[in-house]
């Protein structure tokens, strides 16, 4: 089973994400919450381009 496939691996990374984030907001951290914002505005872009293609670009990379 791939890493990403376990539940615990997705609920840490997704809590980890919000904890950070709630930092960054708390701390008046700009850079913290614009680089989560721009990490979350690549996956959406990344994930229509799979939707509207069909293949995901990243294969022939490797990863």
């Amino acid at each position: 089973q791939a890493v990403w496939g376990r539940r615990s691996i997705r609920v840490g990374s997704v809590s980890a994400v919000l904890a950070v984030g709630g930092i960054g907001i708390v701390d008046d951290a700009v850079w913290v919450v614009t680089m989560l914002l721009w990490g979350l505005f690549t996956y959406f872009v990344l994930a229509i381009a799979i939707v509207m293609t069909g293949n995901n670009p990243l294969v022939r990379l490797g990863v």
